[in-house]
């Protein structure tokens, strides 16, 4: 089954984003839930089924319940039907953002998709709590963070998301930590993009060291 077929469930329809593992993928939105406002808050499920039987559906949870996993030791169920590592789990939360953000113009928590602009919520606080961080988006030129509901955060910009990120996904305390240990990657970019970043241009994407 390839990525952004379409089919009929018990629920409704379903969009495939991938396989991962022996797995094949798909995520669905609560049919009955609309986007009010340019806001969706109904339900994201995410559908498992094996890729020898890709429409017989070993289970589905929802999508912010697998984002956990994926912080957490991954997803196994008890008659072992499923089993999924943290890093699974992952890619799994990343490609199903990525088929919402570009089929359904969802983006993850904390935004709303409007004319595909995002509106980030500005915490006066950050600065003093995280200060690690605002140096880092300084030195990215102001690049926001996504805002998981799972807790996790990333430096990335929603109309690019996930095909540029400037950081890993981690939690808040994590990433000031990750940005306060590298620094001076970061300044390098600032310093090696100053023109671009001075100018508002659009920034290149930055050599994800991380990995």
């Amino acid at each position: 089954m390839k990525k952004g077929h379409q089919f009929k469930t018990t629920e409704g329809i379903a969009t495939c984003v991938g396989t991962v593992a022996k797995y094949v993928v798909s995520i669905h939105l609560n049919s009955k839930c609309d986007v009010v406002d340019e806001t969706y808050s109904g339900d994201i499920h995410v559908l498992l089924a094996t890729k020898r039987s890709p429409r017989k559906l070993l289970g589905f949870l929802p999508l912010d319940v697998l984002a956990q996993c994926a912080v957490d030791d991954g997803l196994k169920t008890e008659d072992g039907s499923i089993s999924l590592s943290s890093e699974e789990c992952k890619i799994i939360d990343e490609l199903s953002w990525a088929v919402l953000s570009e089929k359904y113009k969802i983006a993850p928590d904390h935004f709303v998709m409007k004319a595909n602009e995002a509106i980030i919520t500005f915490d006066p606080e950050g600065c003093k709590n995280f200060p690690n961080t605002a140096y880092v988006e300084n030195f990215l030129g102001g690049v926001g963070r996504l805002c998981f509901p799972d807790g996790t955060v990333q430096f990335a910009e929603n109309e690019t998301y996930p095909d540029i990120v400037y950081s890993p996904r981690m939690t808040e305390s994590n990433l000031e930590q990750f940005c306060k240990d590298n620094l001076a990657k970061y300044e390098s970019y600032f310093n090696a993009n100053f023109d671009a970043i001075d100018k508002g241009d659009k920034l290149p994407p930055i050599d994800t060291f991380w990995q």
